[in-house]
């Protein structure tokens, strides 16, 4: 049936009065949808009978192009149907359940525009609805059901169900994350009491997440696996089953401190990002040593859309014997996303033409005229977001920085400046003000934007301020999300509207075309919105858009990071052969992770071919990288458990610091101990930790005045200090020296501490430490080895006391559990110890913030899962 229906959808395709048909209902569509109910004429209405018996065809091709002519077919009939409207729009939900499009239909339900189908009159017209339905479906385990899904995300649970690696490639809100983890959730009713699987994230911001989105999945079912996040909260277990939700740095401390972890399976997400420098070196090492240990050991890896999904696939062996079931991937779309264009008119600088585009220009959809003639683009950009998407709410903007995000976000404010009425703020948003106002800073521009419902997404901002403000849009309390492109870092937050003006992928580099549409995929949620709008501004100005102006979206062409060295033998020889290897590290970080990564491999007694990315290179190749890393290998004098655990710092350096410290007197021991946040004097043991880093590990962490800055607030990190004193403190010291601009210093302070208290410091102050301690035990100092602690994970978490480490294992922010913890009597309690409290105190009478509250809540309802 499917191959008949693409021969006549072929054919229909190529008759120019069917595509002006789709052309014109989607025009008219696109009006209805921007006009919010403006359309009113019916003089271009289709004839809906033609029309949908054409897009019937198109919903059984097996072409992604007629899936979409359906798609829009459908939705045009549901929302700006005025002939025959009851015809029409029960003819538009069968064509949305052939295309398996069952949460679209559910929208259009609960919004009144069609009635469920009922009565002994409609039985077999809902027979035959059923039978669509049920084309493509799941089995739930959990409630004993059938779960209607898409083809694509059946495909994947058949391929899931047959223990093998899995290489899952498709467009943003294909539903990839929805059945992972239901798949995850079923898979623990039958595992050993004991499996370990992990789910591997791309950045901090989306363990959170997926954590919660597991706790949900789970909660109701009875099924109670422990979710670790950090490292240190591990705790082997023979009875209880355990999921990793890491980053992959988290994931490799956690495997270089524990030899006999064996996961069960482990899923990638965002794989693409194999490819990405030096963290995608990373995400390679973590899978191979997974492999390493456990052969049988699942791989699931889950990528944008990719023309070539099996290069993500681990092993050579499973290109050769995997079926194609287990190389997944699917373009269809899920959810009608219009492309449009805002263009100014020459000569007219507040005037802009609006147009629907695909492949080419399908038509006008009529002009704007600016309010105010705003000159500048961020003025301009706040001004076309506001006047195009300001009434219905759903709004993202991005931008090219924090500071941009910034202001664009006060501007769009002051459009709504006359109209704020503030006893109108929703109190939710309200208590979000309250807390930025008294954990960051008084001046912190998201405490002025928030009362107009306007919130500011970036990297470096406080947590709960970022996982509040998702919340909070998702649920449509704020209209506008002005955000950078942290949002690419596969953050689910889709929008009605996405506003894009020459977007930039980090600092002055222009977002490629795989970038962009991995972005635009974040406009149009399935199953609550109709249709996503991504206005695309001034896209005929080349310095804005040097890439070229979007038209359509294309598979992006996806590598493995290590593969790259291939073409850079020679400049990777002269690496491994540099008289300066501090300085050729802190030039070349990618082959720094690379060495790395190869004379561990080596240590382990594996060979290169056994690298996931090895089997892409020649037999010459890789025997020329081989002689690289055993010429190398005679170099090291470094105990080989060193060099392995600390695999993202080059081995050269290890040696040269390890023999640094066997060449000093033993009686100088202790003026290199490594920092520990109980020491009187941290910040200048720090310090001084950190130049000897920078001298003989390869860091970057500047002069001595940088190094002091980095080490005072890091201490002030560690020890718990709240955010807001900390900004505080680095403000009144700055006032005394310059003039200053306060949200400019409250995104440096954020920024130094997210890029080195959180990252940087840790990675190698660990190393340092383990030199230390090796160093100690060999001259008989065991009384300064038991000193030197694990501090990666307070560092990261922010926080040293017990009771804090305990919050944060709950789930909390650090923003909550510094709060918390100043109202509890012990510095002392577990996890079990801190439970109790909370659940025995009415917390209303300390004052704490309801923005806290609310997250304690949600973390106490998961509890059961630390």
């Amino acid at each position: 049936m499917t191959k008949t229906a693409t021969k006549i959808a072929n054919h229909l395709s190529e008759q120019e009065p069917v595509l002006k048909a789709f052309q014109g209902s989607h025009i008219r569509l696109a009006r209805e949808i921007l006009m919010g109910g403006g359309n009113e004429t019916t003089d271009d209405e289709p004839d809906w009978q033609k029309l949908l018996s054409w897009a019937s065809v198109f919903s059984q091709s097996d072409l992604d192009e007629h899936v979409e002519l359906a798609l829009i077919a459908s939705i045009s009939a549901l929302l700006t149907a005025s002939t025959e409207p009851e015809m029409a729009r029960q003819a538009a939900i069968f064509i949305l359940e052939s295309c398996s499009n069952t949460p679209t239909v559910k929208l259009a339900q609960d919004r009144g525009i069609v009635k469920p189908l009922a009565g002994p009159s409609r039985l077999p017209t809902l027979i035959r609805l059923y039978q669509r339905r049920f084309q493509h479906f799941i089995f739930d385990d959990f409630e004993g059901s059938v779960l209607p899904v898409t083809h694509f995300q059946e495909r994947i649970w058949d391929a899931l169900g047959r223990e093998m690696d899995a290489a899952l490639s498709a467009p943003t809100s294909a539903g990839k994350s929805f059945i992972l983890i239901r798949w995850l959730a079923q898979s623990l009713l039958s595992s050993e009491p004991n499996a370990i699987y992990a789910y591997v994230v791309p950045s901090r911001a989306l363990i959170g997440q997926i954590s919660r989105n597991i706790s949900k999945m789970l909660l109701d079912h009875g099924i109670r696996p422990r979710i670790v996040t950090l490292p240190s909260l591990f705790q082997e277990s023979q009875a209880r089953q355990t999921i990793l939700v890491m980053t992959q740095e988290r994931v490799e401390r956690l495997l270089s401190v524990n030899s006999s972890i064996s996961m069960k399976t482990i899923i990638i997400d965002e794989a693409h990002k194999l490819g990405e420098g030096p963290r995608g070196v990373i995400l390679q090492r973590v899978i191979d040593d997974v492999l390493a240990r456990s052969g049988d050991c699942r791989v699931v890896l889950a990528a944008p859309h990719a023309e070539n999904a099996d290069v993500l696939l681990p092993r050579e062996v499973s290109l050769d014997t995997v079926q194609d079931s287990c190389i997944i991937t699917d373009s269809r779309p899920t959810v009608l996303q219009n492309l449009i264009w805002v263009t100014p008119i020459p000569r007219r600088p507040a005037r802009w033409n609006i147009s629907l585009i695909k492949e080419q220009k399908i038509g006008d959809l009529g002009e704007i005229q600016l309010e105010g003639r705003p000159t500048g683009k961020k003025k301009r950009l706040a001004a076309l977001a506001y006047q195009l998407g300001g009434d219905h709410g759903g709004n993202i903007v991005f931008t090219n920085g924090p500071a941009e995000a910034e202001n664009v976000a006060l501007l769009i404010s002051g459009h709504l400046e006359s109209s704020l009425n503030p006893e109108m703020v929703d109190a939710e948003v309200a208590d979000l003000v309250k807390l930025v106002k008294d954990s960051v800073h008084s001046l912190y521009p998201l405490g002025k934007t928030l009362p107009y419902g306007i919130g500011i997404h970036y990297g470096d901002m406080p947590e709960i301020c970022r996982r509040e403000q998702e919340r909070l849009f998702d649920e449509g309390k704020l209209s506008f999300l002005v955000c950078t492109s942290t949002l690419l870092e596969g953050v689910n937050l889709p929008c009605r509207n996405l506003f894009v003006w020459g977007p930039r992928q980090g600092r002055g580099r222009p977002m490629t075309e795989h970038e962009f549409w991995n972005l635009a995929g974040r406009a149009g949620r399935w199953g609550r919105e109709f249709a996503g709008n991504i206005f695309c501004i001034d896209v005929m100005n080349e310095n804005q858009w040097p890439n070229g102006a979007p038209y359509s979206r294309h598979a992006r062409k996806v590598t493995h990071s290590g593969s790259k060295l291939f073409d850079n033998i020679k400049e990777f020889r002269n690496f491994s052969r540099s008289e300066d290897p501090a300085g050729a590290s802190r030039e070349k970080r990618y082959f720094e992770q690379i060495l790395g990564e190869l004379i561990g491999a080596h240590l382990d007694g594996r060979n290169i071919s056994s690298i996931g990315w090895a089997h892409l290179g020649t037999e010459e190749q890789i025997k020329e990288i081989q002689d690289i890393v055993e010429s190398t290998v005679g170099k090291i004098t470094a105990p080989p458990e060193l060099v392995k655990r600390h695999r993202g710092i080059n081995p050269i350096l290890i040696s040269e610091f390890f023999d640094y410290l066997q060449s000093l007197p033993p009686q100088q021991a202790e003026e290199y101990m490594p920092m520990s946040p109980d020491m009187p004097d941290a910040m200048h043991v720090l310090s001084n930790n950190l130049h000897l880093i920078d001298e003989y590990l390869g860091g970057e962490f500047g002069n001595g005045a940088q190094r002091n800055l980095k080490a005072k607030i890091t201490i002030d990190w560690i020890r718990g200090l709240p955010l807001g004193r900390i900004i505080s403190e680095r403000i009144k010291y700055l006032e005394t020296q310059k003039t200053i601009r306060i949200p400019n210093e409250i995104r440096t302070v954020i920024k130094l501490i997210n890029d080195n208290a959180r990252y940087l410091i840790p990675k190698y102050l660990s190393c340092y430490s383990d030199c230390i301690s090796h160093w100690f035990a060999d001259i008989g100092r065991d009384d300064l080895a038991i000193e030197v602690g694990e501090i990666q994970d307070m560092l990261e978490s922010g926080v040293a006391e017990r009771t804090m480490i305990a919050l944060i294992s709950l789930g909390l922010s650090r923003t909550a559990a510094v709060e918390v913890a100043g109202h509890i009597p012990s510095s002392e309690l577990s996890v079990d110890e801190v439970i109790a409290w909370l659940k025995g105190r009415q917390l209303e009478t300390y004052s704490i913030s309801p923005v806290i509250i609310r997250e304690i809540d949600t973390a106490l309802k998961t509890a059961d899962f630390i």
